[in-house]
């Protein structure tokens, strides 16, 4: 947790990331931060029951894994 970070910062925390991980147990939209980290390059690991996944798609841009079920978020 960094707290509070500039624009630049965020930029650059989010370029020197390996992948970004929305681990949602429940649906929600897809907010800003997945769309911000695919416009970077950085590819998105997003549970399936949340609306990210219109923008994440699975072997091309990130992964997909099953809601609540850490296994299956650890083999991505």
């Amino acid at each position: 947790i960094t707290g509070w970070l500039s624009q630049a910062e965020v930029i650059e925390k989010v370029r020197t990331s390996r992948a970004i991980v929305m681990p949602s147990r429940w649906y929600e939209t897809a907010g800003l931060a997945i769309l911000d980290a695919l416009s970077q390059g950085l590819p998105g690991i997003v549970s399936e029951g949340c609306a990210a996944t219109e923008f994440v798609t699975d072997g091309e841009n990130g992964r997909l894994f099953k809601m609540g079920d850490p296994e299956s978020l650890a083999k991505v």
